[in-house]
């Protein structure tokens, strides 16, 4: 064995191919000596060296017990405000803990645990409380943070660097950025037992935030992270062309720090660098497969186009994490945006992509809710027909089939035990009205009454609307008197929404003079801008055209086709909540795009391609039992599944950037001035199925060393087919012919 290969194996153990050849020849000339080495918050008390007859686990246990052990000699009241401060933080009274800090700190008694759990419990709470509730509470949640702050500088109370991670991601949550600017330039100069790679991570993540420090800035403090805290070789192991020994098992590898990758992940997709946001996320899916933090899933979800944050969405359910439900309600609300004057074959594919994701949410074990129904009515209703004064029988049948359908998938999803919701309700009533179906929209009114459940403002809102749009005098009355004693009840007063619904309903309904008779009797809630709102919808009058256009035959043959799908999808669906059951989606694979994507290479191309990038040929392997995600997957078959999924969001937004950028350019030589440019900016964050792309637009202007691929039939396997999706691939991984590291042979 090379001396090298001695020191490989002595640094990094389970994986020595992978300690690249410069930090070899560093220790190729220094001879090992053995030194005690403290404990990381114990270098203050540093203590003689002597040697170790202990286990490593019970030289950290008793480190530990010694740190985070009660003062020793509390007298009777001590313990007591120790005990009792202690229990707040665990049942997370955050008041509770504020009243008796001050005690706490006049007896000395806080301890470097405990900084954690007071710092812990002040950000959890701030994350949790609802957006109503915020400004009213911020102010004392920020003095108590200050004063924390204040008590870790001057040294009141000892540090803990993920107390300095809570108060700074607490800080930018908060929008204090200022605040949280100051307290980083203070932490990083200090030491460890302040900051660590977490913290750096944080750090970043704020200040990418605050918008103050430019990208470049942002990537030079995370390569200082990595020098600073190398760990395990953390540089090399949280790079694109890193490779794990074996990629059939978890990686073992301890103190890899994911969230400083988090934090570049975040600053660079803030900053528009989607490639290097995408490897970044490629290499959280190599190391941890099935352990990724969810916030990398969020990320992409929130922060790209829908044809790239849907794939990312199924990839999250596929790789076995249950996001939290708002996600899977941001993917269901993209899809029912994008049905915005799309095509009757686009608004209906939106609806099977919104039950996709459903099915697959269920299937890895998260919990759908009536609000998530109420979405997917939403749905529905994106793909009523154009209504207008003139009668269409097409438009009139094709009403009547969404909405019954609608209506049949709300109720089968009911009795498979999800709970529905009045906004499931209101979306049912709303859609009711649009449709212009007086019968759903009865029975809608009596499925609530049947629910046992109370209407509130927002249901007898979009009654008024529907009881107009179906022109029901009666029931226009009837349901704003509602409205009115439900406010009176509730002690809430009637606001602009509710005078704007019966406004434009009495239009629709031919009904103005009860507009004016509820103005004169309500004359003490109205105010002048009430008013002028009133007069202005009463002035523009009835829409000619209240949706779109008309369905044609064969739009209605394209629904009356895709409705039986739908049918089976919404049981599928619901056979598998009553089930109680997780899908296997290696049996089951999930489809990870609603669009078709264009094929880089054949199956064994592809995976020929990936062998080369991701094995060690001088590296032997020693087959060992595979390991399964709780999805089904082989990690070996998970991570090959994950490569190729990056490999086609990177294309997705190669192509989406370069139409974008194709676009301004044009409305650019036209002449278009400011807003212009703005406006074709502003069309490209519109939620579309598909990646904004053609065939003619690459081959006209196609990206410096790209199309490659592309020039060849689809499924080539033969060496020039090979050859061009190794290219494509490289381009889009942006990898060097000479790689940053170099293994050792």
């Amino acid at each position: 064995m090379s001396s090298s290969r001695s020191i490989a194996t002595a640094v990094c153990p389970s994986a020595p191919f992978l300690v690249p050849r410069r930090a070899c020849a560093i220790f190729r000339n220094v001879q090992p000596t053995l030194c005690p080495v403290a404990a990381k918050h114990d270098a203050a008390h540093p203590r003689p060296g002597r040697a170790q007859t202990q286990s490593s686990f019970l030289r950290k246990v008793k480190s530990e017990q010694g740190r985070f052990a009660p003062p020793p000699k509390l007298d009777e009241d001590s313990g007591e405000l120790l005990s009792t401060f202690r229990l707040l933080c665990v049942n997370e009274d955050l008041q509770g803990t504020i009243r008796l800090y001050p005690s706490m700190l006049g007896n000395a008694l806080v301890t470097y645990n405990d900084t954690l759990h007071i710092a812990k419990l002040l950000h959890n709470y701030f994350r949790r409380l609802p957006q109503a509730k915020r400004p009213q509470a911020t102010p004392v949640l920020l003095q108590f943070a200050d004063q924390l702050i204040e008590d870790i500088r001057n040294g009141t109370i000892p540090p803990h660097s993920a107390a300095s991670l809570h108060l700074l991601s607490f800080l930018k949550e908060a929008g204090e950025f200022d605040r949280g600017s100051k307290f980083w330039s203070w932490l990083k100069r200090k030491d460890n037992d302040y900051v660590d790679a977490t913290v750096y991570g944080a750090a970043i993540e704020m200040l990418a935030a605050q918008r103050m420090a430019g990208l470049p800035e942002l990537e030079a403090l995370y390569a200082e992270a990595l020098r600073r805290f190398p760990g395990n070789f953390a540089e090399y192991h949280l790079s694109p062309e890193a490779i794990v020994l074996d990629r059939g098992q978890p990686v073992t590898i301890k103190g890899l720090p994911t969230s400083l990758l988090q934090g570049i992940t975040t600053a660079r997709l803030a900053y528009g660098d989607w490639r290097n946001a995408y490897l970044a996320f490629d290499t959280a899916l190599r190391l941890f497969p099935t352990q990724i933090p969810e916030r990398f899933f969020e990320l992409f979800i929130h922060g790209r186009p829908l044809a790239e944050s849907y794939t990312v969405f199924m990839m999250a359910c596929r790789t076995g994490v249950i996001l939290r439900p708002e996600h899977l309600t941001v993917v269901l609300r993209n899809l029912v945006d994008s049905q915005f004057r799309a095509p009757v074959k686009g608004g209906l594919l939106a609806i099977k992509g919104m039950l996709n994701a459903i099915h697959a949410y269920v299937g890895v074990g998260g919990s759908v809710g009536g609000h998530h129904l109420s979405t997917l009515v939403k749905g529905f209703e994106g793909l009523l027909p154009g209504s207008s004064p003139q009668e269409n029988l097409v438009s009139d049948a094709m009403n009547q089939l969404i909405g019954n359908t609608a209506r049949e998938t709300v109720l089968t999803m009911s009795r498979a035990g999800v709970p529905l919701t009045l906004s499931t309700f209101a979306s049912l009533v709303g859609l009711a009205g649009k449709a212009r179906l007086p019968d759903l929209l009865g029975r809608a009114i009596q499925d609530i009454s049947n629910g046992g459940l109370e209407p509130n403002e927002v249901v007898h809102r979009s009654m008024v609307l529907a009881a107009g749009q179906i022109k029901h005098t009666e029931l226009l009355e009837w349901s704003w008197k509602s409205l009115v004693e439900s406010s009176e009840v509730s002690g809430t007063p009637l606001d602009v929404r509710d005078w704007q619904a019966l406004a434009r309903a009495s239009i629709n309904a031919d009904h103005i003079g009860f507009v004016h008779e509820q103005t004169s009797t309500l004359s003490h809630a109205v105010t002048d801008e009430i008013m002028k709102l009133i007069e202005h919808e009463v002035a523009k009058g009835q829409a000619k055209t209240l949706r779109g256009v008309n369905f044609t035959e064969s739009d209605h043959d394209v629904v009356n086709k895709g409705t039986p799908e739908i049918k089976s999808q919404v049981e599928s669906i619901s056979a598998l909540i009553k089930s109680g059951k997780l899908l296997n989606f290696f049996e089951h694979p999930l489809s990870m795009s609603l669009v078709p994507r264009p094929s880089i290479g054949s199956e064994q191309t592809l995976h020929q391609v990936y062998d080369e990038l991701t094995t060690d040929p001088h590296t032997k392997q020693h087959p060992q039992p595979a390991v399964k995600s709780a999805s089904g997957y082989p990690l070996e078959a998970l991570r090959y599944a994950n490569w190729i999924s990056i490999n086609e969001l990177l294309y997705d937004a190669d192509a989406h950037e370069t139409d974008r950028q194709l676009r301004i350019e044009k409305a650019r030589k036209e002449g278009g001035d400011r807003m212009r440019l703005e406006t074709v900016a502003r069309s490209f964050s519109r939620p579309t199925l598909a990646p904004r792309r053609s065939p003619g637009d690459r081959h006209a202007a196609p990206a410096e060393g790209g199309g490659a691929a592309r020039d060849n039939p689809a499924g080539a396997d033969d060496a020039s087919g090979t050859d061009a999706a190794r290219q494509e691939i490289r381009r889009l991984r942006a990898l060097q012919d000479q790689p940053r590291f170099t293994l050792d042979p």
